[in-house]
């Protein structure tokens, strides 16, 4: 089931879907400095692929004269040394990237894309006060003559956009529904910033208006969730579970031909660790029609399996995931966790090879951490599942099941009982996504 937005998630959407012009392709890359960049140019201008060849050489005089070459061809698109900082960005060398920006207000200050980058790197910072001053900044300049009125439309939007990042941060849900109303009415279709507003709505006490948000959103774009599915997970997400199980029985019986729905409501109650419930649901999916080849299909079912300590069947299902996709980290993990749960000892000397090959490549992820850490811990090597599981949870970013797992690893270490007690009791009685809940309190109940 997806969530549909947390603060957290918000402002990283938005940092994603950054101004660009109307012949612009995007540069993707997987790092954490793509979301301030949102990096987009001309892919037909050789001056530009120039550029890129020369950075990715690391020669940034030559890159710099190359998109010097190509702003004297098209004066619409940003100063160089903008430029410069989004492939810093997008290349995930952040120091770098803000030192060209700042060299950027020295030559470029007039150009509101310079405070708009700006603005994006203190959101994705925390920054919330720096955020909005350059939002603001950005805001009160005129755009350059020569960009079209596309591309200044678009940055009045994401102006409006940042600043409601910025009050959906402070939990100030009056002004992101004012900001977020502004960004619609340049954009109606967008159903990203539609069930945004609809969250909004939705936490100030508005569930019929948030409701009616999520119907257009679903009726502009078919490919996500249907709306009561949507409001469903708003419930869920606030611990609201009658009236996300009133909505995920509504979105059934009114929909009961879309796989979709019954793929979410497997999800909530995964979650809730009903596997038997969750299950009844995956089978009513493909008999909805379902293509249980489709990599949601996949991790959903195998996810319920493993909750019902089926891991060959896991095995089964995220092995298909993961020769669709080698490098989803979430289905590495899952992989290696269901590889791991089984006697045999080459599966389990896999597991431990993936679980430590997705930790080198996504060393600052806590759920890829946890995972090793937990591998570890079952593979009998108690001190280092106890040291990363420890880094996982200093890192801000822990689950429940992440704490979890290391009271677990504490407890069979012989760890002060009070410590892993306390530890449990505050997973157990937290609200939120937690799988392992049921264990928790199995083993809380056992150290009492």
């Amino acid at each position: 089931m997806r969530c549909l937005f947390t603060p957290w998630l918000i402002a990283v959407l938005w940092l994603l879907n950054f101004l660009a012009a109307a012949d612009a392709a995007p540069i993707v890359d997987s790092a954490p400095g793509e979301a301030i960049s949102g990096l987009s140019v001309p892919e037909q201008m050789p001056e530009i692929a120039s550029a890129i060849e020369s950075f990715q050489a690391g020669r940034i005089e030559e890159c710099l004269r190359h998109l010097e070459a190509a702003r004297k061809k098209r004066a619409s698109l940003s100063p160089p040394k903008v430029t410069l900082a989004k492939l810093f960005f997008s290349a995930n060398r952040v120091p770098q990237g803000r030192l060209a920006l700042e060299q950027a207000v020295i030559e470029s200050g007039s150009d509101p894309e310079v405070y708009l980058l700006f603005a994006k790197l203190a959101l994705l910072e925390g920054q919330l006060t720096s955020a909005e001053l350059q939002l603001n900044k950005a805001a009160s300049l005129a755009p350059p003559a020569a960009w079209s009125d596309e591309q200044k439309r678009a940055l009045k939007g994401q102006c409006y956009s940042g600043l409601a990042a910025v009050a959906e941060q402070r939990r100030n849900w009056k002004s992101a529904v004012e900001w977020l109303e502004k960004a619609l009415a340049l954009n109606a279709k967008d159903s990203v910033e539609r069930r945004r507003l609809a969250r909004a709505l939705f936490a100030s006490a508005q569930a019929q208006a948030a409701y009616k948000q999520l119907q257009q959103a679903s009726q502009d774009d078919p490919a996500i969730d249907p709306a009561p599915v949507m409001l469903a997970s708003l419930y869920a997400n606030e611990g609201q579970d009658e009236q996300a199980r009133k909505w995920f029985d509504f979105a059934v019986k009114t929909l009961p031909n879309d796989p979709r729905v019954y793929l979410a409501y497997a999800g909530w109650l995964f979650l809730q660790g009903d596997g038997h419930a969750a299950q009844q649901q995956v089978d009513a999916a493909q008999r909805a029609g379902a293509d249980v080849k489709s990599r949601d299909y996949r991790v959903m079912a195998g996810a319920v399996a493993r909750l019902q300590k089926d891991d060959a069947r896991a095995e089964q299902l995220f092995q298909q995931a993961f020769d669709e996709n080698p490098n989803d980290a979430d289905v590495v993990n899952q992989l290696a966790l269901s590889l791991v749960e089984q006697d045999d000892k080459e599966k389990r000397q896999r597991a431990l090879q993936m679980a430590e090959l997705n930790a080198r490549q996504y060393p600052r992820n806590g759920e890829v951490l946890a995972t090793l850490g937990w591998v570890y811990y079952r593979l009998d090597r108690k001190e280092d599942a106890e040291r990363v599981l420890r880094t996982a949870i200093s890192g801000g970013q822990a689950t429940y099941d992440t704490i979890y797992f290391l009271a677990v690893v504490l407890a069979d270490r012989g760890a002060d009982t009070k410590e892993v007690k306390s530890m449990l009791t505050a997973a157990v009685g937290a609200r939120g996504r937690f799988v392992f809940r049921k264990d928790a309190e199995a083993l809380l109940a056992k150290l009492k």
